[in-house]
């Protein structure tokens, strides 16, 4: 694990949380669940209105469905950009990974001389 740290007391700090008993151990000063929630919600609460006020004026209009539209465009363009174009559009089960167009092998590739069963 102290391979994939980001920095060199990250493996130590996981390992000080580990053995901890309770929060207290940690922060001292910390007020609760509660308190830490509400504090995060006013955070939250603060970039969000940043970016709404900063973006209002300036932002165009996006047009209903777009992100449907973006998706269904990237699909085409990898479809496209397959080595193999299939016949018929296949229904595309996931975007998590690309495109890739099943292709059964319809020509010889090598024969192998000498060798008569279970090949």
């Amino acid at each position: 694990l102290e391979s994939q740290q980001s920095r060199p007391e990250e493996f130590k700090d996981l390992a000080y949380l580990l053995t901890c008993k309770s929060i207290g151990d940690v922060d001292p000063n910390w007020d609760g669940v509660v308190a830490a929630r509400e504090s995060l919600v006013q955070q939250f609460s603060a970039l969000t209105e940043i970016e709404t006020t900063d973006n209002s004026a300036s932002a165009p209009h996006m047009p209903p469905r777009r992100l449907e539209s973006l998706l269904r465009q990237s699909v085409t363009f990898q479809m496209s950009r397959s080595r193999y174009q299939p016949r018929h559009i296949p229904k595309i089960k996931t975007l998590l990974a690309d495109f890739e167009c099943f292709v059964l092998p319809n020509a010889l590739r090598r024969t192998l001389r000498g060798h008569t069963e279970n090949v």
